[in-house]
């Protein structure tokens, strides 16, 4: 998807130098991990993290430079205020109805069958409730799927004819798959 967050970056490169202690220029995973928190006073669930360095680490390093840094704390940033924007009850999570609206307000439009689907899938500690790192591993998910997506979908249609091979490269590819 395609939305901006519209986040200030000397936010995030002040932050970057805090948290890149070795000062190597880099932030690896760990790093991240300690400085970024999920809208509690909770750290990120380290596979969160992961999903979200593979979405900005192209080069596979499993660390992210300033510029990728940035792009990665805007994502965070700009999901967190999604997330907010619909928590009108301040519990700190989201539940389906919440998690559509979050949805239509980046720009996706799913089937109610397919939002279900992704809750019930990333709802890990209460059941169809989605806590900050349920819902930014779900939407980082759909975000993969859908630039997959738009590799096959050449016409611009919102369709594509696959074969089984080339569905099982297009999972294996997105980074998905470990």
């Amino acid at each position: 998807m395609a939305y901006n967050f519209n986040v200030h970056y000397a936010a995030a490169d002040a932050l970057f130098i805090i948290l890149d202690r070795d000062r190597s220029g880099f932030i690896t995973m760990d790093e991240f991990q300690r400085g970024i928190f999920n809208g509690t006073t909770e750290r990120f669930d380290m596979d969160t993290i992961s999903l979200l360095f593979s979405i900005v680490d192209r080069d596979g390093l499993k660390k992210l430079n300033m510029l990728q840094f940035r792009i990665a704390f805007s994502y965070v940033e700009g999901w967190r205020r999604a997330f907010h924007r619909v928590d009108r009850n301040k519990s700190g999570t989201v539940e389906v109805t919440e998690f559509k609206e979050i949805l239509l307000y980046m720009g996706y439009r799913i089937s109610d069958a397919s939002i279900l689907l992704f809750v019930t899938r990333f709802a890990r500690k209460r059941y169809m409730t989605l806590f900050m790192d349920d819902f930014i591993r779900a939407v980082i998910t759909l975000q993969i799927l859908t630039e997959a997506f738009r590799v096959k979908d050449i016409g611009h249609q919102g369709f594509i004819q696959l074969n089984y091979e080339e569905f099982l490269l297009i999972i294996g590819q997105s980074g998905l798959v470990r």
